[in-house]
């Protein structure tokens, strides 16, 4: 999507769906409970410069990086291991190394949806052998990959995870690979970076700072996206959406996944339509109120009661 070539409508809409257990599409992604992450002793110069350390330690390629990471663990270097870590603790040890925990919220957020989908994505995408098959890997602490440290993480960084945590994106009806690099201070364009595919994290401050929110951003950077939320039932769905953009809200009931595709359309009016995970048209909501509060109730037979 480009949306910077459409009239950005931003519109809060909240939905509460209650629905019954009798479907079951498996649809929803669930997030890993774990990674294994290579600790390495570099220096934080070394560390933050992917290209350096190849050339530098393994000959200029990754797969002899790979082998001197592996060298050092099986010399005893006790700065060089690999730990098996909660995915949820490394992602916020993660951000605030990544992103500026003084940032606006919106930034934060925009770099939590990014740092949690980077590690979600490498670890489905390389299976088994891992993307460092010699340490046995999946991510080491150094910008190949993220920068890592231990027991980092901040309030404020943290927060931001935390209101993400059930978000994520898809496209091609495959986990988004969320690259990102830095990016030219005080510029929200694209220029340097690989445009559609690529986010600039002081581009996310600049936009924040100019009003806009994370959900924005990620159609702002990454092309041809859908951004997801898993719920449960009985809670309220909550999502800033731009005109054009897709949602998918998969409905997690006990041993059942159920999949809500919602779309807005463009002008002349604000539509909101649900479709159940068969296409079926659940509801279709049209007007130029920029503010929808939907609660759909006790489907029946196709049949949805909408309360506004």
């Amino acid at each position: 999507m480009n949306l910077k070539k459409r009239g950005i409508g931003v519109v809060l809409f909240l939905l509460c769906i209650i629905v019954f257990s009798g479907l079951t599409y498996a649809i929803m992604l669930e997030k890993p409970d774990s990674i294994l992450v290579a600790v390495t002793g570099f220096t934080d110069k070394e560390k933050s410069n992917c290209t350096l350390l190849m050339n530098e330690y393994g000959g200029g390629t990754k797969t002899g990086l790979d082998q001197y990471i592996k060298d050092q663990i099986d010399a005893g270097d006790p700065d060089f291991y690999v730990k098996s870590v909660n995915f949820g603790a490394y992602v916020k040890d993660v951000l605030p190394n990544e992103w500026n925990p003084n940032w606006k919220p919106e930034s934060l957020r925009a770099g939590a949806m990014a740092t949690k989908l980077y590690p979600w994505f490498t670890i489905n995408f390389y299976g088994d052998p891992k993307k460092w098959p010699i340490t046995d890997a999946h991510v080491v602490d150094f910008t190949c990959d993220q920068m890592y440290e231990e027991n980092s993480s901040t309030e404020n960084t943290n927060n931001s995870i935390d209101y993400t945590w059930n978000f994520y994106s898809l496209r091609n009806n495959q986990l988004l690979e969320t690259l990102y690099i830095l990016g030219t201070e005080g510029d929200g364009s694209k220029n340097g970076l690989d445009p559609g595919n690529e986010m600039s994290q002081y581009g996310t401050k600049y936009w924040a700072d100019n009003g806009k929110v994370w959900e924005w951003m990620f159609d702002y950077y990454y092309d041809n996206i859908i951004l997801t939320q898993n719920i449960e039932v009985d809670d309220f769905v909550s999502a800033n959406t731009n005109k054009g953009q897709t949602w998918n809200f998969y409905l997690n009931i006990p041993n059942n996944h159920v999949g809500f595709d919602v779309y807005l359309s463009l002008a002349p009016y604000l539509e909101l339509t649900i479709l159940d995970p068969n296409d079926n048209v659940n509801i279709s909501d049209s007007s130029s109120i920029l503010f929808k509060n939907l609660t759909v109730v006790n489907p029946k037979a196709g049949v949805w009661t909408i309360l506004q």
